[in-house]
């Protein structure tokens, strides 16, 4: 009995012990199961880490800005594709530099002290030159910051030529803010509420307040209200419309209170988009003109005695035009004697035009009894250089009120006239080639295509592009590029025509609007320009051979297209062009 006992007290202790190693079994198969699946998510994660690895490596590679990591020793331990295109260098030329390489041979690296003194999170910008492989010196702005690892890293974007439009546009600045200093007009500046935002010295002077002063100042503050009021019609209007404002006088009340008279003309501001943003305009103080003609219709004697001491020009005709009595200043104007001048006409000092001009503006005056005032014409002086006047004319009538002549105010404007001009041919003129930029070049070649469009006449657009130009610049420096690019201007110029429209419309792109031309005739003008090109390159003096490619586009009236339209198909031809170059190398 005590040996069954004992048997089945093995028995029952096995099935224990097997039930037990059952749930052990199934325990641990669990737990297999759990790290199997801690394992398959770790592998998941380090695949995901991996992905964003290769895509931030890939975002960091393509970046535009140069991004670089450097040690504590200045090594450069990471450089991006961008980077490497600043510094003109490979990747490895790049990773076997120091960052002290990276400046120029005079410079002192102060900046470098700050970048290493800084702690970790912290970010640091600045400016500074950067000397690529070549030698040539870019300046660069960076961002750079210290990370966990005690490495530097840095973005830095290439603003060498922002930095040098911000140099041009302060000389620009500077040219304009002396001519505008030194003119005898005054120049002002308001926005669309019609506050001053610039002013120069005349103006002041004419007001009598400091420029400070009139900075924000109002036109209610120096005028009464309604000729204000009149005033603001007028600016509505030429917001309204964009006509100019021609001479337009008013009286304006100075800060010590005494009154004069300003005359103005107003054009629009307007921003890259078109939109007005406010006026500008030139003023001129003509409170002694104004106060002049007043003592003149006072009194025959006084106005004898003042007429003389004017210092524009004073004239009186008869009906037919002939001078019966002018001042010293219109002798001077017109550089004739008192004796030569009495009895001459108008046909001895205009020319056909001119005198046409005068007989209608006389004519004019005549019939209607209205005045003319501040007309422009050309008028010849006796050594026969050709001036401009700005004429005023009114009847003279006797007791009865009859028309016996006309007399007028004559002021030479011929400085003003040059001035503007200069002004004008600056605005559309390239300063490097002398060509049209373009500005100047679409708005001349867009007046053309709309005359062309009733003419009929067909004409041609050619695109020519200065090749290798990056690769001048870099081997021979900014100046010899730009001495290639007035090489370019000076070939397009011997290759058309004087009354074709010529213009630098980029940095290395040119285009020449030929007019009165067939299709036929582009491929002649494009071998004439291979031809003086080749002609160029057998020099043996010159460093580097020139290319040019072109393409041209034929604007057909009979099918008329925007100048945007010609321009876009020339472009495409010129590239396909320079695409065929590049394939040919």
């Amino acid at each position: 009995m005590a040996s069954v006992a004992a048997r089945e007290q093995l028995m029952d202790d096995q099935a224990g012990n097997h039930r037990k190693l059952l749930k052990e079994n199934d325990l641990l198969k669990r737990k297999i199961s759990e790290l199997e699946e801690l394992a398959a998510q770790h592998r998941r994660v380090e695949s995901e880490i991996r992905k964003r690895d290769a895509r931030y490596q890939q975002l960091v590679d393509h970046a535009p800005d140069g991004i670089f990591t450097i040690d504590g020793e200045g090594r450069f331990l990471f450089v991006n594709t961008a980077f490497c295109r600043m510094l003109g260098a490979t990747r490895d030329e790049c990773l076997r530099l120091n960052i002290l390489d990276t400046y120029p041979n005079n410079a002192t690296p102060d900046g470098l002290k700050r970048l290493t003194d800084l702690q970790c999170g912290e970010a640091l910008r600045f400016e500074r030159p950067l000397r690529r492989q070549d030698g040539s010196i870019i300046i660069v702005s960076a961002n750079a910051w210290k990370n966990p690892d005690g490495n530097l890293q840095a973005i830095v974007r290439d603003i060498t030529e922002r930095k040098r439009m911000e140099e041009a546009l302060c000389r620009s600045e500077e040219k304009y803010r002396n001519i505008l200093e030194n003119i005898d007009d005054g120049y002002y500046e308001i926005d669309l509420a019609g506050n001053f935002t610039l002013v120069n010295d005349e103006i002041s002077r004419h007001l009598r307040y400091t420029r400070e002063e009139l900075i924000g100042m109002n036109g209610r503050q120096y005028m009464e209200e309604e000729s204000y009021r009149t005033l603001y019609r007028h600016y509505l209007e030429l917001y309204r419309t964009g006509k100019r404002i021609q001479k337009y006088a008013f009286e304006i009340i100075r800060k010590d209170g005494t009154r004069g008279f300003s005359e103005i003309s107003v054009a629009l501001i307007r921003d890259d988009r078109g939109n007005p943003v406010g006026f500008r305009g030139i003023s001129r103080d003509v409170t002694e003109r104004r106060q002049m003609e007043e003592r003149i219709r006072q009194s025959e004697e006084r106005y004898r005695t003042i007429i003389e001491q004017i210092e524009d020009g004073y004239f009186e005709t008869d009906l037919r035009g002939n001078f019966t009595f002018v001042n010293e200043a219109e002798c001077r104007n017109l550089g004739y004697s008192f004796e030569e001048i009495i009895g001459m006409n108008r046909r001895q000092y205009a020319d056909e035009k001119n005198a046409r001009m005068l007989f209608d503006l006389f004519s004019g005056v005549y019939r209607t009894g209205i005045p003319v005032r501040a007309h422009e014409l050309e008028l010849i002086r006796k050594d026969g250089t050709r001036h401009f006047n700005e004429i005023s004319v009114a009847l003279i009538r006797n007791a009865k009120g009859e028309p016996t002549g006309f007399r007028g105010i004559a002021r030479d404007i011929t400085e003003r006239k040059s001035l503007e001009e200069k002004l004008r041919v600056i605005s559309i003129t390239d300063e490097l080639t002398g060509l049209y930029n373009r500005r100047g070049f679409i708005t001349l070649s867009e007046q053309h295509r709309k005359m062309v469009a009733r003419t009929r006449q067909a004409m041609l657009l050619f695109f020519a592009d200065l090749d290798k130009l990056k690769e001048i610049n870099d081997s021979f420096g900014h100046q010899e590029g730009d001495k290639a690019l007035m090489e370019v201007a000076e070939i397009l110029k011997s290759a058309f025509r004087e009354s074709d429209i010529i213009g630098r419309i980029g940095g290395d792109e040119f285009a020449v609007l030929v007019t009165n031309a067939s299709d036929a005739a582009g491929n002649l003008l494009a071998a004439r320009i291979r031809s003086i090109i080749d002609r160029r390159n057998k020099t043996g003096d010159k460093s580097y051979p020139l290319g040019i490619s072109t393409g041209v586009a034929q604007y057909d009236p009979a099918h008329p297209c925007s100048l945007d339209e010609l321009m876009s198909r020339a472009d495409e031809r010129m590239y396909k062009e320079k695409k065929s170059k590049l394939s040919d190398r």
